[in-house]
């Protein structure tokens, strides 16, 4: 969408995106004023700065030299892989399943990687001309995929993440979604990726491709996605579109298992809990729900004013924690919503 665009160098410090370490432990943020941020998943409390644009980070290292056996400050600096951000607005972020990676995009296309355990840069590099604002990360980190919002140009891509030495590598383009792609997902067997998002006319459909050799697998029905998961089990794919509405999907079939009006605006994000018997949804400014996967019944909900960064299940499922924020809000803000039944319907 042409009002959705992030390259202009005067926008507000807001934070856009986020995600929770698989553990639950702690919270990423990224914001629209190039702030990458972590924060105590349970409190809200921040614990670091990972990247500031004016270079004000709370782990930037200090080298010296000696000279004339006193420490002086060195006359060249450490150039750090996320440099390639600084300044630029930070739109997605994502966790690798295993928790050992996460990735991060921003609207100058640059992606970096980083080591979640050391906190260092692994991998940078231009995966588009514009608006990262979807990425993914497979499994076994051997894989991660991007979607921009690049009119016209290729907006899907696929990368093979290598170690030892450290080499990152085009395997998949497309440009089927050509306005722009907002979500994408591997299964959880890292054999298939799936991408969301919308062409000029509108009309468009959640693809699917194989991984390993790049073809293009399948598609579902018209559908203007702007979040998408697969099931725990790689069967089902959940999606929120532009509308408010959820869809669920069996793979190899092109229509819905059913679907679900369930926010007034854009539905984003979406997910499932381990098991899968539940799913949340969430809409900015309007809150959080939760729903049982086979009978679509409403389990819970609560209201949420802001921006939804990002959910994830606790306590066996009776428990959904998210994290938002307001409109130019610097912090995040976690909410949980609690008492959900445990008990799943029959039948």
């Amino acid at each position: 969408m042409a009002e959705e665009k992030f390259s202009e160098s005067d926008l507000p410090t807001s934070i856009f995106a986020g995600d929770f370490s698989p553990d639950g432990e702690i919270l990423i943020t990224a914001s629209l004023g190039g702030t990458l941020a972590e924060w105590h998943a349970d409190t809200g409390e921040r614990r670091r700065i990972l990247l500031d644009p004016k270079g004000i980070e709370d782990e930037n290292p200090q080298l010296f030299i000696v000279e004339e056996g006193k420490k002086v400050e060195a006359p060249f600096h450490l150039r750090r892989l996320s440099e390639s951000q600084r300044g630029s607005s930070l739109l997605s972020v994502r966790f690798s399943p295993d928790g050992k990676y996460f990735g991060v995009g921003a609207a100058n296309g640059e992606v970096v990687v980083w080591n979640a355990q050391s906190r260092g840069e692994l991998f940078n590099w231009s995966a588009h001309k514009t608006d990262v604002v979807a990425l993914d990360i497979s499994a076994d980190r051997k894989w991660l995929a991007t979607g921009a919002l690049e009119d016209g140009g290729t907006t899907f891509r696929v990368w093979r993440l290598q170690e030892y030495p450290f080499d990152v590598k085009e395997v998949i383009s497309d440009c089927r979604h050509v306005c722009g792609v907002w979500a994408v997902c591997f299964s959880p067997d890292g054999r298939t990726v799936a991408a969301g998002g919308w062409t000029m006319s509108g009309y468009t459909a959640p693809q699917l491709y194989d991984v390993e050799s790049g073809k293009h697998l399948d598609w579902l029905y018209w559908d203007m996605t702007r979040a998408m998961r697969f099931s725990p089990d790689g069967r089902h794919i959940l999606t929120g579109d532009e509308f408010g509405s959820v869809k669920l999907w069996k793979i190899g079939e092109h229509e819905p298992v059913f679907e679900l009006k369930a926010h007034k605006d854009i539905a984003c994000p979406v997910g499932f809990s381990p098991d899968g018997k539940r799913f949340y949804s969430a809409c900015a400014g309007e809150g959080i729900k939760v729903w049982e996967t086979e009978t679509e019944r409403l389990l819970g909900e609560s209201a949420i004013d802001g921006r939804i960064l990002a959910c994830r299940f606790a306590d066996e499922g009776r428990t959904l924690v998210a994290a938002s924020a307001a409109q130019n809000a610097d912090h995040p803000n976690i909410h949980k919503l609690t008492g959900l039944p445990y008990r799943y319907a029959e039948g």
